[in-house]
């Protein structure tokens, strides 16, 4: 009995990072929403060219060494403005998420504290 030793069990936080990192799929999507964040903070350091300065010059223009992507209806480097995009569609994304999570802990506090007929509507609602 002496020379047997227990196996330490797993907590739920073990386990699931565990499914979560042979989920090729979900990995690939964590490196590329990885990748995205990181580069969209870096926008600043990254972009060659200011997203909001016009060049009525280069109105519609074509890919270049100079502009990447080429120039869009106002002159401006459409590779600067996707890089500064992406700043702009993750913070409205991240205080989307956060005031929805509010309303859904209000929702849920009202309706387990009042309970009944509150929370059968309440639930009813959310869905």
């Amino acid at each position: 009995m002496e020379n047997q030793q227990l196996k330490k069990s797993q907590s739920p936080l073990q386990i699931a990072r565990k499914k979560f990192m042979k989920n090729k799929t979900a990995m690939a999507a964590t490196i590329v929403l990885g990748m995205i964040v990181i580069i969209s903070f870096l926008a600043p350091f990254i972009a060659p060219h200011d997203p909001n300065v016009q060049n009525l010059v280069l109105i519609k223009g074509d890919m270049s060494l100079e502009h990447w992507l080429g120039t869009d209806s106002g002159g401006r480097d459409i590779f600067s403005r996707l890089l500064y995009s992406g700043r702009v569609s993750l913070t409205f994304g991240l205080f989307t998420s956060i005031g929805l999570m509010l309303i859904g802990i209000v929702i849920g506090m009202i309706s387990g504290y009042y309970g009944g007929w509150v929370d059968t509507v309440l639930m009813r609602f959310t869905e």
